[in-house]
């Protein structure tokens, strides 16, 4: 896994031609955070672990502490503060 310079772990579920995925890893890159990525067209072990846990909707990002789905600027805004990343 990549980790933060706070080492904290963020990792990224998405899929082929998903534009919420793509917003959110672009942003994640434009802050400075580095995050590891599963591809659940790529890999469907990862598909399998989200629809375990009751998870449909991609994005899934996962932090430290917390977990959501879709595209939400106010997480990705919230997690930048929280990693103290300018």
């Amino acid at each position: 896994m990549t980790t933060v310079s706070t080492n904290n772990v963020v990792t990224v579920y998405t899929k082929n031609n998903c534009p919420q995925c793509k917003i959110t890893k672009r942003k994640l890159h434009s802050m400075g955070i580095d995050y590891h990525e599963y591809n659940v067209d790529e890999d469907p072990k990862a598909l399998d672990y989200l629809l375990e846990r009751g998870l449909r909707s991609l994005p899934v990002v996962v932090t430290e502490d917390d977990t959501w789905t879709g595209l939400r600027m106010d997480k990705l805004n919230n997690l930048q503060k929280k990693m103290n990343i300018s």
